[in-house]
């Protein structure tokens, strides 16, 4: 079964409507309105432009109460800037509430959290923020604020129910083991929140432990009992909760020195982090190691020049997930959840990590199919994709383009077909027989050891395999 999802609200009734200036449509009605439509035979991705009024900054979804959760700034003529929460509910994006923040106060930060021992309460929405004073070199002042949300449909209520003020900007602030921990300044505080015994209903946060040693804590995400951490200026740094203890441990550093804008967890093995050169690069921890200086250290094993400022990375796919799921990422190699990330010109895009066997039969089509595309303007794919800032370049890394790869889709016969004989003539060379049904038990062994997943021998057989990953994220 495949289904769409139509983002519609409150509806009491529906069924099938079809006229000739009407085909093929559903009858749709709510308490005071009839509606039409159908819905689209295609998936995709379709772009809705809301209309703010106010330069949106940080954006969260409030799943239980289907709202989402922005802090938002506005410039108002002859006075200050002023900055605000807004809640807007996530189909008609009506607005709910609104928390103006006070003055010379800016909002940095957003995330959604359930809170240990407040599930009367459900899931908490949490704004950290920053008190600017033109005087001060960084801030010295700041705040944390939890809201929370009650009711249903229309009926819901927003309402500020705990708040702390910090030593410091909010940079980041992410759910962490039924609490919620904080990048504040050159810190990390973890925060528990708790109840006032004497009043059933008064809530506050308390500070429980704290980790400093970061230049500035930027961006930060968190899995498990891991933090990972983005310095402004000293790459990446990963601390462990130890409960026993209750404090924070480092056991993990990238001694580059990347300017951060932004990190997530792959999983938690694998990091990966975007810098202010437009470039991605995949940290890889040496847990199994023997010696205490390897493990600690996180080594790049994968770099990647993207050509875009990243300045977010989220967990999570543009598309429903197929039917065929288990089998589709069985047959393309992925080997877990896709990060999507965002970038300063707007763009959006999917990093999907593969098998090793998966990549070396990407890379190869890959390095054949630039033998058929033309260069635009005869710039080398090889030093466009190489890792670059003002220290260093690199070759791109355990890297696979996935506009190149996806390129041989809209290619035409011919081209298809040279892109194939490369391919073969390439295996040829290693040689590897074709077709695979050809290959006796030795060959085989050879073809698992060299990581080829598999040898097609058709355009359809590589189209089909491309679409399959096209449909994954």
């Amino acid at each position: 079964v495949q289904y769409t999802s139509a983002n519609v609200t409150e509806i009491h009734s529906v069924c099938s409507f079809s006229t000739e200036d009407y085909p093929d449509c559903l009858a749709l009605s709510d308490a005071g309105s009839l509606t039409i439509g159908t819905v689209d035979d295609i998936e995709k991705l379709h772009i809705q432009t809301i209309e703010l009024k106010q330069q949106p900054k940080k954006i969260v979804h409030h799943e239980p109460s289907r709202i989402f959760g922005l802090l938002t700034s506005e410039s108002i003529f002859g006075s200050d800037e002023v900055e605000n929460v807004r809640f807007l509910d996530d189909s008609t994006f009506e607005e709910i509430y609104r928390q103006q923040l006070k003055k010379n106060e800016k909002g940095l930060s957003i995330c959604v959290s359930n809170l240990s021992g407040m599930d009367e309460y459900g899931l908490f929405i949490i704004v950290g923020a920053s008190i600017i004073v033109s005087e001060d070199y960084e801030p010295k002042e700041g705040r944390i604020m939890a809201f929370s949300i009650q009711g249903e449909g229309k009926g819901r209520k927003v309402s500020l129910v705990a708040e702390v003020p910090t030593e410091g900007a909010v940079y980041n602030i992410c759910p962490f083991m039924g609490d919620i921990v904080a990048a504040i300044n050159c810190s990390i505080i973890k925060y528990r929140f708790k109840k006032v015994e004497e009043y059933e209903k008064a809530l506050y946060f308390e500070e429980e432990t704290s980790f400093e040693g970061f230049t500035i804590a930027l961006y930060m995400k968190t899995m498990k009992n891991f933090v990972l951490v983005g310095d402004l200026m000293r790459s990446v740094t990963l601390l462990e909760y130890v409960e026993e203890k209750g404090q924070f441990s480092e056991v993990g550093k990238d001694y580059g020195a990347n300017w951060m804008s932004s990190v997530e967890f792959i999983d938690e093995k694998f990091l990966l982090g975007s810098e202010n050169e437009s470039n991605l690069f995949v940290l890889k921890r040496n847990c199994e190691s023997l010696s205490e200086e390897v493990r600690f250290r996180l080594d790049v094993c994968g770099q990647f020049h993207l050509g875009d400022f990243v300045n977010s990375f989220v967990k999570g796919s543009l598309v429903m997930e197929p039917v065929n799921a288990e089998t589709a990422v069985k047959s393309c190699g992925v080997t877990g959840q896709s990060v999507i990330y965002g970038t300063s010109s707007g763009a959006i895009g999917s990093i999907v990590p593969i098998t090793k066997e998966a990549y070396e039969y990407y890379i190869r089509l890959q390095r054949n199919l630039l033998r058929v595309i033309k260069p635009l303007g005869g710039l080398s794919h090889q030093e466009w994709r190489a890792f670059c800032n003002d220290r260093f370049i690199a070759e791109s890394l355990n890297f696979i383009d996935g506009d190149i790869i996806e390129s041989f889709v809209d290619m035409n016969q011919k081209e298809q077909e040279r892109v194939l004989r490369y391919m073969t003539d390439e295996l040829a060379g290693e040689s590897i027989p074709l077709p695979k049904e050809s290959l006796g038990r030795n060959e085989l062994e050879k073809v698992e050891e060299k990581g080829w997943l598999h040898l097609e021998t058709t355009v359809e057989e590589i189209e089909n395999r491309i679409l399959d990953m096209m449909r994954m994220h």
